[in-house]
């Protein structure tokens, strides 16, 4: 899809008459036919559609992407996650604890096999830190079957 911009370029050199469709074409680096096409009006005017241009992107925090000073990251200002890093460390320091975390298996419902509930508390186990691992529940058993 063309930008509006250069549409509105290519119809003000037609409108200008002193180039031949082929060298707007050229000009422009839109194709002979495209220029062809917005001459004899078969071309549609497209609505602009909202997020097509970084310009366009609506920034909630309002601030610029920038590389954030402090971890580097190419971000929205205010960087969010050093300011999540700060409130943390705010916590940390009044001596409260962390929210608990949620087991991950509550977070998407999956059934889990023996084997993959054994693989995923051993990546848990690697990833959270000590003081804040709990265990994940035993799974559930399902109504209708004896516990032998």
């Amino acid at each position: 899809m063309l930008r509006p911009e250069l549409v509105a370029e290519v119809k003000r050199l037609i409108a200008h008459g002193r180039l031949s469709q082929r060298a707007i074409a050229r000009e422009t680096g839109v194709s002979r036919g495209t220029v062809g096409n917005i001459y004899h009006g078969r071309r549609p005017d497209y609505p602009i559609r909202r997020g097509d241009r970084e310009e366009d992107l609506v920034n909630p925090l309002g601030g610029p992407r920038a590389r954030c000073p402090d971890c580097g990251a190419d971000v929205v200002m205010p960087c969010q996650a050093c300011r999540a890093r700060a409130y943390a460390e705010r916590r940390r320091r009044r001596g409260l604890k962390p929210p608990p975390l949620k087991p991950a298996e509550n977070d998407f419902g999956a059934q889990l096999t023996p084997a993959e509930r054994e693989r995923l508390e051993e990546v848990r186990r690697q990833n959270i830190p000590p003081e804040l691992y709990e265990p994940l529940d035993p799974p559930e058993e399902e109504e209708g079957q004896d516990a032998a």
